[in-house]
């Protein structure tokens, strides 16, 4: 402990010694290593560090452009593809031969889980990209909402061809866990070959 203290008071010493030879010169010149490492601690060293971040999340991101552009390469679809891709497609579709059909299995399925529903507005439009005609259904059931839930689910597993467009849901009565479900949906259908 005694050659602690000895050591502290000897620093001490050679410290203020050091301090009274000081002039003007050596002043400047002690400040301007004091700036400098209070620069060097409090400016240089975090932007060092954030350097060293982004330097690192660059190669990461350059790795990662590379991998997408050797897959970009490997992934190039040619016409062969899809054409067999828009025949699969189109294989998939009922006929529009099909489409009171497919209406009556709508108000079949509305039916069987005894939803009251309302009139149901249809339009049919053909689309210029593909031989398909599009179908596009709005209606409104009312029933409990595990009625509801179910007809969802058989409706889209009983007419496969059948997207959603939209959907909402409005609560009628709480008590009797009573909801109101509109729908907008589109049904595709493969065109007659002429």
């Amino acid at each position: 402990m005694k050659s602690l203290n000895t050591v502290i008071s000897r620093v001490t010493w050679l410290a203020r010694r050091a301090w009274l030879r000081l002039d003007y010169l050596g002043l400047v010149v002690l400040a301007l290593v004091l700036l400098t490492a209070g620069l060097q601690w409090q400016v240089v060293s975090p932007l060092s560090k954030q350097l060293l971040q982004l330097q690192q999340q660059l190669a990461e991101d350059q790795q990662q452009l590379t991998l997408l552009r050797q897959q970009a390469k490997k992934t190039t679809v040619n016409a062969n593809t899809t054409a067999s891709t828009q025949d699969q497609f189109l294989a998939f579709l009922l006929p529009v031969s099909e489409r009171n059909q497919q209406l009556q299995r709508l108000q079949q399925l509305i039916q069987k889980q005894s939803l009251i529903s309302s009139r149901i507005d249809y339009q049919q439009t053909v689309l210029t990209t593909l031989p398909v005609h599009r179908l596009t259904i709005r209606f409104a059931v009312q029933g409990e909402d595990k009625q509801l839930a179910i007809f969802l689910n058989l409706l889209l597993r009983q007419l496969p061809n059948l997207a959603i467009d939209r959907l909402s849901v409005d609560k009628k009565d709480p008590v009797l866990n009573q909801s109101q479900l509109t729908l907008e949906a589109s049904l595709f259908l493969r065109a007659e070959k002429v």
